[in-house]
C-alpha cells in the first residue's frame, strides 16, 4: 500500500518527514609514495602520533594510517596502573628522515607526531 501523508488517525498532527541532508565532499588527502626514504629499518626513529588506552582504537588509527602509505604499529606500554597502545609511524635511520615524516604526517593527516627512538 502507497503511503499517505494524512495522520492515521483524524486530528492527529502530521508526522515531519526529515529534510534530506545534502552531501558533503570531503577534500581529498593525497597519499605518499611508498617508496624510501620512508622505508622500514631494523632500528633507528620512527614519529609516535597517538598513545592511547583501547586497543581497538589504536589497531584502527594503525590500519587507517598504513591504507594510506604510512607504515604504522602499535606497541603496548604501561603507564601508571594501565595500558597504553603507542601508535607509531615507520621506522627509519636518521632523525632528520623522522623530521621530514613527521611534517608529511601533519601535511597530509593532521597529526602532530613526536619523533621518537625506535630501538
Amino acid at each position: 500500500p502507497a503511503q499517505s501523508s494524512r495522520p492515521a488517525v483524524p486530528g492527529a498532527p502530521r508526522q515531519q518527514q526529515p529534510a534530506p541532508q545534502a552531501r558533503r565532499s570531503v577534500p581529498a588527502v593525497p597519499v605518499p609514495p611508498r617508496t624510501a626514504p620512508y622505508a622500514q629499518t631494523a632500528s633507528g626513529y620512527a614519529v609516535q602520533v597517538a598513545a592511547l588506552a583501547d586497543p581497538a582504537k589504536a589497531h584502527a588509527m594503525a590500519v587507517r594510517l598504513s591504507e594510506v602509505g604510512f607504515p604504522a604499529s602499535i606497541s603496548p606500554v604501561r603507564s601508571g596502573s594501565k595500558t597504553l597502545y603507542r601508535v607509531r609511524v615507520g621506522q627509519v635511520s636518521s632523525k632528520a628522515v623522522a623530521e621530514s615524516l613527521r611534517q608529511r604526517l601533519f601535511e597530509a593527516r593532521g597529526l602532530r607526531g613526536q619523533v621518537v627512538s625506535n630501538p
